[in-house]
């Protein structure tokens, strides 16, 4: 049902393989990266290999001691075999690394990646035969076959309502009140109608909690009505798929009967954590055993989903589902403005029944034997639970199993209610007064009454954790700090909102759910459950139903991620302790720098996110800012080493990308990844080098210097014959050994020169 499951940590049993690195094995591994760093880049471009030699002695004396031991043999590390850099390797576009790594060591080879500055990404299945590939060039992977695009969510067409940033107009200022003090952002205006339209639903749901025997239907008017429940009748086949805006206008009409009574709904949702959820799929399932399944995903109906609001506003019709607070709740309200009014959960309902071991929705639906096939059921439940439901094309099974989380539900209330009313009835709760019952609710009465309705904050109700581990509900927050006013003149906030408040415009709202209108013909909805009888002396329906009514309050609030707790930032703070411990001082490590530019970048992120209208983490995760913040890249390509696969957000020409630059180099980029911007190494180029013959003005650097210094160059011309073999190896010190032997030269010859001039003074002075 798209729920968000803890992952436990997972312990290693007896005899188990080991699935991460030490200490010991990332210095190898980092050693064995770097080498095929420099050794690609001089096997594919020999002539103009400047930007990749060292000048460090040391460096070149360890360069040719793991030459001998990379090249010649495969590498073990850790119990994987990594392949022989040879020459015929070196000169491939990508290398692959070995399929047996697990989950942790690919993550380790992605971090040591990003310090040697290799291209990285993962191929293959997500479950089987996962490896992970490397490059120096920027189109390596374009060699790669069937490379799979990580699936991302279409965050520029499927904005959330509850960040929306679309209202641009402005209310007419007061009299004496300048026009530039009294101007409001969109943002401002647009999260403050967000917060009306909750607090108006916070108010009739808080008012069916305060009257529960309202939420029943007419149709239970009597216990006895209970007693001859009608066998379910399992019929496949009925599902409408919904994947356009005609249809899903046709389904909010269809919907919007008046025969409609009883709703079964759930939500598929992308549930990366608490703080990037997106919903995926909405299944519906009506009392006419109508039954639907909308793909929000598809173009054009994510803007279409808000015509159900009415419907799941309307108390007169009852909303079942099972663990509303998990998901389904916050997910429609964050995503469309949707207010759950009236539900009935089901598993709170099994709870108030004591069936512990039958929380979960097939466990509770094989206890009342309501599918016919258990056994396709439990496969479809395998498979595709915790399946990512951002996958497009659906599958037929993927619509079959989704549409099974709301086949039973109606049925499913019904015997939830009879067997409480079985199990508990008591004397009558509601107390009578001059021969007459308890009147209904006064909100239910007047629901046209359009004055803001205050005091809300502090009769939040705080929910208790999902039984299945769903997480933490979403609780009622003071967000005061979300609509702050921007506005010039240092005007006070609360009194450009109270200016706000008297403005007709926003007064006066044509798209609350909450205004006023009559249902179902002119019928009061004050007359809810007003037969019911013998159901309200229930205490276990009394209580299902006002746990159900407090899950419904279980809305959307905006969470604010901690920077501080990023996986890769603890990494980093990790290696530079280990390495500024060990006294080392040539590796590149975290600091304090990097950490306050990585602030600044949390910040933009909070900016941009705000503008563009969407959730901060779908913009790019903290992860990428980290990287971003250590490796302090200048253009697109050298983002792409920190992370091949960039958010969809990041296009070429987008400006939130240009600030995003912008504010690397106002921290001063002085690292590696910014000096090589304007050097980019193609392998398409390489390919282009072996067919056209090399000009005389790329020879290689020794022979340049022994041609200028008059001096032939005994080996330029078997250098020249071994460029056009194969499988002849190129070390890595190549130039700065040779250079080396070339100085020693120049130094003999001119001490010998200056040997023979003296020696002919003193036979001329004779």
């Amino acid at each position: 049902m798209g729920r968000y499951r803890r992952k436990g940590k997972r312990k290693n049993n007896v005899g188990e393989k080991r699935k991460y690195f030490n200490i010991i094995e990332q210095d190898l591994l980092e050693s064995y990266l770097q080498y095929y760093h420099h050794a690609t880049n001089r096997a594919c471009f020999p002539p103009d290999n400047d930007g990749f030699d060292s000048d460090d002695d040391e460096t070149i004396r360890m360069s040719n001691r793991q030459a001998t031991a990379f090249e010649n043999d495969s590498t073990w590390i850790a119990g994987h075999e990594f392949p022989a850099l040879t020459t015929v390797v070196l000169e491939q576009p990508f290398l692959a690394l070995p399929s047996t790594l697990g989950t942790s060591e690919r993550r380790t080879v992605y971090e040591l990646c990003l310090h040697v500055g290799l291209y990285h990404t993962g191929t293959g299945q997500k479950f089987k035969d996962r490896y992970t590939v490397l490059s120096v060039h920027p189109d390596g992977f374009d060699h790669v076959d069937n490379l799979p695009k990580p699936l991302s969510f279409p965050v520029a067409r499927c904005k959330p309502w509850f960040y929306r940033n679309d209202i641009g107009i402005c209310p007419s200022p007061r009299k004496g009140m300048s026009t530039d003090s009294y101007t409001f952002s969109p943002h401002f205006l647009s999260r403050l109608k967000v917060r009306r339209e909750s607090q108006k639903a916070k108010a009739v749901i808080e008012d069916l909690m305060a009257y529960p025997y309202q939420c029943l239907r007419e149709d239970f008017e009597s216990a006895d009505s209970l007693s001859s429940i009608p066998k379910f009748e399992d019929k496949p086949g009925n599902c409408i798929i919904i994947d356009t805006p005609d249809k899903m206008r046709d389904c909010a009409a269809d919907l919007s009967s008046d025969e409609i009574t009883e709703i079964a709904f759930d939500v598929e949702a992308h549930n990366a954590s608490k703080y990037k959820q997106a919903t995926c799929l909405i299944q519906l399932r009506s009392n006419l055993e109508q039954e639907f399944v909308i793909d929000v995903l598809a173009p054009g109906v994510w803007d279409e989903v808000s015509l159900l609001g009415p419907l799941f506003a309307n108390a007169s019709i009852v909303k079942i589902g099972h663990g509303i607070s998990g998901i389904d709740v916050p997910c429609l309200h964050r995503d469309f403005g949707i207010f759950i009014v009236n539900a009935f959960d089901t598993l709170e309902a099994a709870n108030k029944l004591r069936l512990k071991k039958h929380l979960g929705l097939t466990k509770l639906c094989n206890y009342y034997s309501l599918p016919e096939d258990l056994e396709r059921h439990a496969t479809l439940k395998e498979l595709y639970q915790n399946c990512d439901w951002r996958a497009r094309p659906l599958t037929d099974d993927q619509v079959e199993y989704s549409i099974m989380d709301v086949r039973y539900l109606i049925q499913l209330r019904r015997l939830l209610i009879k067997d409480m009313l079985a199990f508990d009835r008591i004397p009558p709760i509601v107390t009578k007064t001059n021969g007459q019952s308890a009147s209904p609710s006064p909100i239910l009465q007047d629901l046209s009454r359009d004055s803001t309705i205050g005091g809300v904050d502090s009769m939040d109700i705080e929910s208790d954790k999902d039984i299945e581990g769903i997480g933490e509900s979403a609780q009622s927050e003071d967000e005061d700090d979300d609509y702050k006013y921007e506005g010039k003149g240092g005007q006070n906030d609360d009194d450009n909102t109270n200016n706000f408040e008297r403005s007709k415009s926003m007064e006066e709202d044509e798209n609350s759910f909450f205004t006023a209108h009559d249902d179902n013909d002119g019928k009061s909805q004050s007359t809810i459950g007003s037969k019911v009888s013998e159901l309200r002396y229930s205490q276990l329906v009394m209580d299902a139903l006002i746990t159900s009514q407090q899950r419904c309050l279980s809305l959307w609030t905006e969470k604010s991620e901690p920077s501080d707790k990023s996986d890769m930032l603890l990494q980093l703070m990790k290696r530079a302790n280990r390495i500024l411990n060990n006294g080392e001082t040539r590796k590149k490590v975290w600091t304090k720098e990097d950490y306050w530019l990585y602030k600044e970048l949390v910040e933009w992120r909070a900016d941009a996110a705000k503008k563009i209208g969407i959730m901060p983490s779908f913009l790019c995760p903290l992860d990428l800012l980290v990287m971003v913040a250590y490796k302090r890249p200048g253009s697109l390509l050298s983002l792409r080493r920190l992370n091949y696969f960039l958010p969809d957000v990041f296009t070429e020409n987008d400006p939130h990308l240009e600030d995003l630059f912008s504010v690397v180099a106002g921290a001063g980029a002085e690292n590696e990844l910014v000096n090589a911007d304007a050097v980019v190494r193609l392998y398409s180029e390489r390919e282009i080098r072996r067919k056209v013959e090399v000009p005389s003005s790329s020879k290689s650097f020794d022979a340049e210097i022994e041609e200028n210094n008059g001096i032939m160059a005994p080996d330029a011309e078997d250098e020249s014959k071994d460029k056009n073999i194969k499988d002849t190896h190129i070390p890595v010190s190549s130039r700065q050994v040779t250079g080396a032997s070339i100085y020693k030269k120049l130094t003999a010859v001119t001490a010998l020169a200056t040997i023979a001039v003296f020696w002919m003074k003193v036979l001329k002075k004779k």
